[in-house]
């Protein structure tokens, strides 16, 4: 799929009913292309989330390409993701983070061009891993939502292996303090 100049979320995963046990959406995102092509990402025009994974919610996302939008991929609530072979890049705000209680494993992406913070475990009590991923040329917005960084670390449950992080703003990896 292309999912263009939407004024809101690219792909939005919310909650399940909550009197109904495990009734959170699943979703398997592949191949879409989500992104802006004119003026769609500033603050009149909406400020969405390229894929945002909410609540109890849990999402696969791999091969997708995600460009100058508000924000990438985020995890959020106690959802669970899988982020794998992506590229994100040129984003107002931030890359991919993990925030909450979710869990997020991801792997093998590219991150770049993001306003603020590349990729980042926004909360102690995020978990999960960044492996494998290329991280760089982050920071170039003035700071507002997140670090002037490539990674931000604020869990000690999410896990930092073999990723390739250099030639981002101020830091290339962080962790503490808000903006």
């Amino acid at each position: 799929s292309r999912i263009l100049d939407t004024s809101w979320d690219g792909i939005a995963l919310y909650r399940g009913d909550p009197d109904i046990l495990d009734s959170g959406p699943q979703a398997t995102i592949i191949n879409n292309t989500i992104g802006c092509t004119k003026r769609c990402v500033f603050y009149e025009n909406g400020r969405g989330v390229a894929i945002g994974i909410t609540w109890d919610a849990s999402a696969e996302v791999i091969n997708n390409h995600l460009h100058d939008f508000w924000k990438g991929i985020g995890s959020f609530g106690t959802s669970e993701a899988l982020v794998r072979n992506n590229v994100v890049r040129d984003m107002y705000g931030w890359g991919i983070i993990v925030s909450s209680d979710s869990t997020m494993v991801a792997e093998n992406n590219i991150v770049l061009g993001s306003g603020n913070v590349g990729m980042a475990a926004w909360d102690s009590a995020a978990s999960g891993r960044f492996a494998n991923n290329i991280v760089t040329g982050n920071g170039v917005q003035d700071e507002w939502v997140a670090k002037r960084t490539g990674v931000w670390m604020n869990s000690d449950g999410v896990e930092l292996a073999y990723n390739d992080i250099w030639d981002n703003e101020g830091e290339d990896v962080c962790q503490g303090g808000m903006p």
